[in-house]
C-alpha cells in the first residue's frame, strides 16, 4: 500500500486558480528533475500527476459564462422590474381616497408583504419565491384585487418572465 503526504500548509486555500496550479506545476517540475527513483514514486503516479495538471492548467481561465448569460440579466432585469411594480402599486394605493381600490391595495398588500424585497435575493431563491408570489396573486379570492388594481396583465408577464428565467436556467444547467 502507498503512503501519500498532504501538504496541510493554510495558505494553500488563499491561492486563485492560477497560483494554485502554478504552484503545482512547479511542484511537478521538481518531481520531474529529481526523478521518481530518488524520490521513491513509481513512474505511474508521477505520469498521472502530469496528466492531471494538464488538465487543470486547461480549466485554469476557462470562460465559465455561458451563452444564456445576456438573457438570464435581461430576464433577471424584467422580473425585478415587474415584481416592483406591483409591489409598489399595491403599497402606494393603500391610502388612496377612492373605497373600492383602497380596499383592494389592503387586501393584496397582505398577500404581498411577505414577498417585499424579494429582488435582493440570489437568483435561485428569488425565483422560486416569484413562482409563490404569482400563485399568490392567481388565487380565485385575490383575482378580483388583481382585476381592481389593473395589475392582470402584469402579474402574468411577471409569470411569463419567471418561466422564462428557470426554464433558460435549467437549460444551462443541463450543458
Amino acid at each position: 500500500m502507498k503512503t501519500f503526504l498532504r501538504f496541510t500548509d493554510q495558505s494553500f486555500h488563499k491561492y486563485n486558480n492560477a497560483e494554485y496550479t502554478n504552484c503545482l506545476d512547479r511542484i511537478c517540475n521538481l518531481t520531474i528533475s529529481t526523478g521518481a527513483a530518488v524520490l521513491h514514486y513509481e513512474q505511474a503516479d508521477i505520469d498521472r500527476l502530469v496528466h492531471l495538471l494538464s488538465l487543470m492548467q486547461d480549466l485554469v481561465s476557462r470562460n465559465m459564462a455561458s451563452m444564456e448569460t445576456d438573457q438570464l440579466q435581461e430576464l433577471e432585469l424584467l422580473r425585478d422590474e415587474v415584481g416592483r411594480y406591483i409591489i409598489d402599486t399595491v403599497r402606494n394605493s393603500l391610502n388612496l381616497p377612492f373605497p373600492e381600490i383602497a380596499a383592494a391595495s389592503k387586501a393584496l398588500w397582505f398577500v404581498l408583504k411577505p414577498y417585499a424585497g424579494f429582488y435582493s435575493l440570489p437568483n435561485m431563491q428569488e425565483t422560486t419565491v416569484i413562482e409563490g408570489m404569482v400563485m399568490d396573486l392567481q388565487k380565485p379570492e385575490n383575482a378580483p384585487y388583481v382585476t381592481a388594481l389593473s395589475l392582470d396583465g402584469k402579474v402574468a408577464e411577471l409569470a411569463e418572465a419567471n418561466a422564462q428565467y428557470k426554464a433558460i436556467t435549467d437549460q444551462r444547467t443541463g450543458s
